[in-house]
């Protein structure tokens, strides 16, 4: 758990020093160069993993020592990580941001918003290149041990650090502006109403891409299901769900929709929010979480955070509480 909270302290750091660098252009300089210093680790660590992948010795000598080391995918992993770091440099680029700035609400002037886009695009290669080296869900099902119910609470608490800290929560806003910023505010009972209604069609959505999931794939829902006890077995009682549901609504809501998606664009943001999921492999559970960061996206638009915060906890805590009662 440690070691999962110290891997964000690269992209944190940058994160916290880049919020200057609209003030003085040498700190804009020194957060690129640390960009492209992070860059350059991952490259090496690309090349490293391809050479891995392909030496038969390394990979019999590493299952002797971790067994199962064999189905991970040091190769693919490898190509997914240099292509990332060769991307994520591109949005440093002034006429990159010319053209995004066509596209969605950024500032192509802003070495802020041009951190956030270089950033984000480490954040959704780092994700993807989880696929291979985890080696499908077959390896996740595999798993003997759950993850434990502090664990899955303590690793939110990065994502909100993220959202408070992009924004410039106390060094560049007020925490009455953040708030604004965030899209943090009351609801009226006719947003809650429409809120309840569609949790409603997205738990529909839901069990109906499980339902034709078990029909046509019941083999691969299955290991899903199995991943699924690994990856939430901690969470036991049914108080913990509910506190689990609405801690990642509240972490994921303030960062996504409230800090990216006014920037990012509500198309962009939602393929974002689809990417950090996508570590448990390529499956309908993606399209799932597609269509939730739509309607959650588009509900961004209509009312505020705090209405997506709320969408989120219930669809959450609906398929926690209703899914395992359905046939």
């Amino acid at each position: 758990m440690i070691e999962t909270l110290l891997s964000y302290t690269p992209f944190f750091t940058i994160s916290l020093i880049a919020q200057w660098s609209d003030r003085e252009r040498i700190v804009r300089w020194i957060t690129y160069g640390l960009i492209l210093l992070l860059d350059l680790l991952l490259l090496s660590i690309g090349l490293v993993s391809i050479v891995a992948g392909q030496s038969p010795a390394f990979i019999e000598r590493l299952s002797e020592q971790f067994p199962g080391a064999s189905s991970l995918g040091f190769t693919g992993f490898g190509l997914i990580v240099i292509t990332t770091a060769l991307l994520s440099p591109i949005p440093l680029l002034r006429p990159a941001r010319d053209t995004l700035a066509k596209l969605i609400p950024i500032d192509p002037e802003s070495g802020i918003h041009a951190t956030a886009l270089s950033l984000a695009v480490l954040a959704v290669g780092l994700n993807v290149s989880q696929v291979p080296l985890i080696g499908g869900l077959r390896s996740l099902a595999d798993l003997e041990m759950p993850f434990n119910f502090f664990s899955l609470i303590v690793s939110n608490i990065p994502i909100i650090l993220f959202a408070f800290v992009g924004v410039g929560f106390v060094i560049r806003r007020s925490p009455e502006e953040t708030w604004k910023r965030l899209g943090i505010g009351p609801i009226s009972l006719k947003d809650a109403g429409f809120v309840v209604l569609l949790t409603i069609f997205i738990l529909v959505f839901y069990y109906g891409i499980d339902w034709i999931w078990r029909i046509v794939a019941p083999e691969n829902y299955e290991l899903m299901s199995q991943v699924g006890e690994i990856v939430y077995g901690g969470a036991t009682a049914a108080w913990q769900g509910i506190l689990l549901s609405v801690v990642a609504a509240l972490t994921e809501e303030f960062f996504f929709r409230g800090a990216l998606q006014p920037r990012f664009g509500f198309l962009l943001t939602a393929l974002i929010f689809t990417s950090i999921h996508v570590q448990y492999g390529i499956s309908p559970a993606l399209l799932e979480v597609f269509g939730a960061a739509l309607a959650l996206g588009w509900l961004r638009r209509r009312s505020n955070t705090t209405a997506c915060i709320l969408l989120h906890a219930l669809y959450n805590m609906g398929a926690f509480l209703i899914f395992p009662l359905l046939p």
